[in-house]
């Protein structure tokens, strides 16, 4: 049996210093790591290239090391414990099988067409920078968290094109910060940010499970957040839709607050928006075509456009209409 190595358990196998390529066995202690076997790349100075298919029951990197996965490659991290704070640049796929722990501190980089992928039963957890630098829409980068899988976000994630899947039974929380400029976040399952989400351009955040925005929490859109039928919205803290067209066509229980901060921006609701706290128009456009329950405050600013009334509003609350000539309001608010 090799001999552990680094902060993992079980039979490992070390990177003996230097460039290369992993599938070279003469560049391991104990030979090419395989599903029974740590790979631990320790020294600190090496750059370590996949351009096979790779396996390795876990992994450590070292600060000052590099592992690239290069086009057409995988690696798979089969059941263990995975380590990683040095730099990882994956064009090919990377995956976080069944059963296996990776903990990221240092740098996680799908750019050019990688596919990252934690799988069912496995967990993944950032606490450095996970990141899509990809320059075209034509070669970005995918990370899906299947159903069953567990992502934990404490660093960044920031997605330049890339797509961020969070796939039915999976679950993904952020105490961090999400960031997408050309990219998009879909959500079939459970998403709960404790942290900042962000998102420009392109598709925005598309919900078709459970988005929780808790207390602490800010999402930020100048894309527009996409409550799909049957989806579940609940805002506890701040949702800013500072720019383009959001809309609900499910269920949006509100106690935080809820601003649509210019001109450009909107809210199209067709599903049920639920508010007991506030929802501040600073200039946008509200269109509600089915039911506003309002027990808090609705505030339509100067320029505020609304149609409040084209569908059903259930006030308790208060609706403070600002509107001047500049703005307009339909109906009864």
């Amino acid at each position: 049996m090799w001999p552990q190595c680094g902060s993992l358990s079980g039979p490992s196998t070390t990177w003996s210093d230097g460039n290369g390529s992993w599938g070279v066995a003469g560049n391991w202690t104990g030979g090419t790591p395989n599903a029974s076997t740590n790979a631990c790349i320790l020294d600190g100075t090496s750059a370590v290239t996949l351009d096979t298919t790779g396996n390795a029951n876990g992994l450590q990197l070292s600060t000052g090391n590099s592992l690239n996965i290069n086009t057409g490659a995988s690696l798979s991290l089969v059941s263990g414990t995975s380590l990683s704070y040095g730099g990882i640049t994956n064009a090919g796929t990377l995956t976080n099988s069944t059963g296996a722990n990776f903990t990221n501190s240092g740098t996680l980089d799908y750019s050019g067409g990688g596919t990252l992928i934690n799988n069912s039963g496995a967990n993944l957890s950032n606490y450095g920078t996970v990141i899509d630098t990809s320059s075209t829409s034509n070669t970005y980068g995918t990370l899906t968290n299947t159903s069953g899988a567990n992502l934990t976000n404490y660093g960044t994630i920031d997605s330049d094109v890339g797509t961020l899947t969070n796939s039915s039974g999976a679950s993904l929380t952020n105490y961090g910060r999400v960031d997408t400029t050309f990219g998009s976040i879909y959500n079939y399952s459970t998403l709960t940010n404790y942290g900042t989400i962000e998102t420009e351009f392109a598709a925005g955040l598309r919900n078709y499970g459970t988005f929780a925005n808790t207390s602490v929490a800010t999402m930020v859109t100048s894309t527009g957040l996409i409550n799909n039928s049957g989806a579940y919205i609940t805002n506890a803290g701040y949702i800013d839709m500072f720019d383009g067209g959001s809309s609900n066509s499910g269920t949006i229980d509100n106690s935080g607050r809820i601003s649509i901060d210019t001109e450009s921006a909107s809210l199209y609701n067709s599903g049920t928006l639920n508010s007991s706290g506030t929802i501040e128009n600073g200039g946008g456009f509200i269109n509600n075509s089915c039911t506003i329950n309002n027990s808090g405050t609705i505030n339509l600013d100067s320029t505020a456009i609304a149609t409040l009334n084209s569908g059903t509003i259930n006030n308790s609350g208060t609706i403070n209409n600002y509107c001047t000539p500049g703005g307009l309001c339909y109906g009864s608010c």
